[in-house]
């Protein structure tokens, strides 16, 4: 029972001190030990999850390992948290970050577009759901580059070439009747 209390004393930071990890986990980066570093900085983090600094900082040495996937987890965490805040220019480089790691990153390019729209970026927005729709349409997925050139069309009804290449796609998915109803409204 005395080891369980103890256990418990130092996961909810009792006897631990963030200083000293954070002190530890910088004098390794210097060194270039980036897997001890990240050890140091993971203490805190079982201590304080949402301390968004030491995610980003985490995510980064990840991404300088080539530990992609790890450091996206971080910069999506750290990018959904400043997006539920209303913090959208923050999240908006945490996406980018995840885009720029992973640049078949659908989901990531979608919800970076969408911050783009949020944000008014209406030039951003609309190349970031180009750049998914080609995406999708070298994966053969013409449903989702379908319902992404819808969305494009929605917020940009004036561009020909995207709703002449969404009508061309809704013709080949058997949505005739709709193609034709965008092309009239042109």
């Amino acid at each position: 029972r005395r080891t369980q209390m103890h256990r418990s004393a130092i996961m909810f930071g009792f006897g631990f001190s963030k200083e000293k990890s954070r002190a530890s986990a910088e004098r390794y980066l210097q060194q270039n030990k980036l897997p001890n570093a990240i050890a140091e900085y993971e203490k805190i983090l079982q201590v304080e999850p949402n301390d968004l600094a030491i995610l980003n900082t985490v995510g980064d040495i990840y991404a300088r390992l080539g530990q992609n996937e790890k450091a996206i987890e971080r910069f999506r965490t750290i990018g959904e948290s400043y997006a539920a805040d209303g913090f959208l220019p923050k999240s908006i480089a945490m996406y980018r970050k995840i885009v720029k790691l992973d640049p078949n990153g659908l989901p990531a390019m979608e919800k970076l577009a969408e911050l783009y729209r949020k944000q008014g970026l209406v030039s951003d927005a609309r190349s970031m759901l180009l750049q998914a729709a080609e995406a999708y349409t070298r994966k053969g997925q013409s449903k989702e580059t379908l319902r992404l050139l819808k969305q494009l069309v929605l917020f940009d009804p004036e561009n020909v070439q995207v709703i002449t290449r969404t009508a061309d796609l809704m013709t080949q998915s058997g949505q005739k009747k709709e193609a034709a109803e965008m092309l009239s409204q042109t």
